[in-house]
């Protein structure tokens, strides 16, 4: 279900921004859309993985991990789609 839900935004993504950049061909446009996608997914679901460790008040450890990833999200999305961008 996720596969699908992610394939058809990646293709909704792609049919809407068809015109950010002219110069590019539509294959390169859905390559750059599909890894800049799975690059977000991986940033805003790696914290998550740290949130679903906190059944009890002993995992005091995976809480403030998943507190400070969770607080750093902002920063990482900025990373992938400032710094890193090849433009």
């Amino acid at each position: 279900v996720n596969a699908v839900i992610f394939v058809v935004t990646v293709w909704k993504l792609s049919l809407k921004f068809a015109d950010i950049n002219p110069d590019m061909n539509q294959l390169k446009k859905l390559r750059v859309l599909t890894i800049t996608a799975i690059a977000q997914l991986c940033v805003l679901g790696t914290t998550w993985i740290f949130g679903m460790f906190q059944f009890n008040q002993r995992s005091l450890v995976a809480s403030y991990i998943f507190t400070i990833l969770n607080s750093l999200q902002g920063l990482f999305i900025f990373l992938l789609h400032c710094l890193l961008k090849k433009q």
